[in-house]
């Protein structure tokens, strides 16, 4: 498909005449033959009565009111592309029309007056001619209609007139405007993709398409019904199951249903307007639902071939990219995945801008352990495993709460068993995420992985990251809490006011809070802008008697030479605002190592982790 045309010498078109036999023969192949009885067809067959016989290399010219049905043969559509440089135009290939295809103007009284307005450096400028040449690729008959003949047999078959008139008027422009990756596409470009469509019609229930099958075209509902199934394992009914699923289905259904069956495995009825399958436009994966006609059903069809040669000549494709992955964050978000729940509507905005589509084939290796990690990864759909090296039982455990969700199932004697080169730590689907360390840290990927599977990721780099979160510190902690839940770090709970909060009331139940109250202190002091050196001698001195002297009231656990230090800079007057850092930082080695540490195992912890909807086991 997108071959060369054997060019003859340009020929005028030969009107001939086709016997309506041989055109109702014609028209058995085309979606009208769904819609209606042999005796209408007849009828209908008989409103297209001229004939044109077009040559190989003959253009064809369509005027607004030619309707033009392919009898035999083929016929190529094609653009024409601006060179900037050269200031010449070269031939974009869009897509062929082949016998039962129908053939219309779709361009507008506007779309002309507007061409007409437009300099010549501003068409280059467009990318995009907005002229569609068609050209016979060989010996090609095309039946045309006698717009006379056919209104009056619409007004005499009024049941028929609508879907006649969804294959025919330039409705195809309307519905292909309500898909959201195709809204910012101009007037002009559209009505070239409008051009390229397909009308496609199947019998009352017959299967579109399985599940598990590849697909390779968008389908608009023009007229009927379809009823959308997802296959389901009843063996395992977990939310983590159900979750996968949502983002399987997410990926063939973007319209919403008019209904809801009751019916177990079907997800939704579609009718007149909706649309399904885009996905497969825009990612080469399985289809992850089944789709089956309720009743006769016409359908307008773009082709991935087809839409794949659009974009070579309509720059949509940072459009169609950037949709894809707001929609895949929304859906993300929506079924509570940690990264993204909680961030502001302005965050997860950002995110999509951020993240890259990765499709990745069954056995390929996503990183290794040791390389240096740049990218976090989200599975939106596939599977992939987690490999390590063979370890002990402790570092095992730590190599894989490094790169997944933290959930660790494993016993010793589990991980043992696995084998003196490789350890399984398991395998991951939709919903799931890894490599996260290699966002806040500079150490080296700790595992291998691997896809099992055609697998589809979102990824964002170190630096998007930091870009993002870096410049608000209370999305920050709130989003890294989320992300490592029980492998969190102090810094990460005090930098949270909930979490600080948290721990606090339960350093006050532990009888140990004068740990915390120094470390705030501290941060106050060193904050603070005091207006003398003698306010800045008094501030110091009250943080010192209350926490570090030898009698002070809330005494706190630092080193003998770290307190005398301390009192000499105060009797000295060797004063500034960075003094105590020394022995926060030691407080803070304590907090962490002590306080925090049996925090970890406190039910507080659990239930705050609990209200930022995430449970610890």
């Amino acid at each position: 498909m997108g071959g060369s045309c054997s060019v003859q010498k340009i020929l005028p078109l030969k009107r001939s005449s086709v016997p309506l036999g041989e055109r109702v023969k014609y028209f058995q192949h085309t979606p009208f033959f769904l819609l209606m009885p042999d005796t209408k067809l007849n009828e209908l067959a008989s409103c297209f009565p001229k004939a044109l016989k077009v040559g190989p290399g003959q253009p064809v010219k369509v005027d607004n009111d030619d309707i033009f049905v392919v009898a035999t043969g083929e016929l190529k559509l094609s653009t024409s592309i601006p060179n900037e440089c050269t200031k010449l135009e070269s031939s974009g290939y869009l897509c062929r029309k082949r016998p039962g295809d129908i053939v219309t103007k779709m361009s507008t009284q506007n779309d002309v007056n507007r061409k007409s307005s437009l300099g010549s450096s501003q068409k280059l400028k467009a990318m995009m001619a907005e002229e569609l040449s068609i050209v016979a690729c060989s010996p090609t008959i095309l039946l045309g209609v006698n717009q006379e003949k056919l209104q009056a047999f619409l007004q005499r078959n009024p049941l028929l007139s609508s879907p006649i008139k969804a294959i025919t008027d330039t409705m195809i422009f309307d519905n292909l405007s309500k898909i959201p990756f195709l809204r910012d596409v101009k007037e002009s470009q559209m009505s070239v993709l409008a051009a390229m469509c397909r009308y496609e019609a199947i019998d009352g229930d017959k299967t579109v398409f399985e599940e598990g099958s590849f697909g390779s075209k968008l389908y608009i509902i023009l007229v009927g019904e379809v009823s959308v199934h997802a296959g389901s394992d009843p063996s395992t009914p977990t939310g983590k199951s159900r979750k996968a699923r949502a983002l399987r289905r997410s990926l063939e259904l973007q319209s919403d249903p008019h209904d809801e069956s009751n019916e177990a495995t079907c997800v939704a009825k579609l009718g007149r307007g909706d649309y399904f399958g885009e996905t497969s436009l825009l990612v080469n994966i399985p289809r992850t639902m089944t789709a089956k006609t309720k009743q006769r059903s016409l359908f307008l069809t773009v082709d991935k071939v087809d839409f794949e040669n659009f974009l070579k000549v309509c720059s949509i494709k940072e459009t169609i990219d950037r949709m894809m992955k707001n929609r895949m964050i929304q859906m993300l978000s929506s079924l509570g995945i940690p990264f993204f729940v909680g961030l502001p509507t302005g965050k997860l905005s950002s995110i999509s801008n951020s993240v890259e589509i990765h499709e990745v084939d069954k056995g390929s290796v996503i990183f290794r352990e040791g390389d240096v990690g740049d990218c976090f990864y989200i599975i939106f759909y596939g599977e992939v495993s987690i490999e390590t090296t063979n370890l002990t039982h402790d570092n095992a455990r730590s190599q894989r709460s490094d790169i997944t969700d933290g959930v660790v199932n494993d016993t010793a004697e589990e991980i043992a068993a696995y084998g003196p080169s490789v350890i399984d730590l398991g395998r991951y689907g939709p919903g799931k995420y890894f490599g996260e360390m290699a966002l806040i840290s500079e150490s080296p990927r700790s595992a291998t992985v691997i896809a099992r599977e055609k697998t589809v990721l979102l990824s964002i780099e170190k630096q998007s990251f930091r870009d993002l979160f870096f410049s608000d510190e209370s999305v920050l902690a709130e989003f890294l809490l989320r992300l490592l839940q029980e492998r969190a770090e102090l810094k990460h709970l005090l930098a949270h006011s909930k979490g600080a909060a948290v721990f606090r009331g339960y350093l006050k139940e532990t009888l140990a809070d004068e740990n915390l109250e120094f470390w705030e202190k501290c941060n106050w002091f060193h904050d603070s802008k005091f207006e003398s050196v003698q306010e800045l001698r008094e501030a110091a001195l009250k943080v010192f008697q209350v926490y570090c002297d030898e009698k002070a009231e809330k005494q706190v656990n630092i080193s003998h030479d770290l307190r005398v230090s301390l009192k000499d800079r105060l009797d000295n007057t060797n004063l500034s605002v960075d003094m105590f850092v020394e022995a926060q930082l030691e407080i803070y080695k304590v907090m962490e190592r002590d306080n925090y540490a049996r925090f970890k195992g406190s039910p507080a912890f659990k239930s705050f982790f609990e209200q930022l909807g995430i449970v610890i086991r």
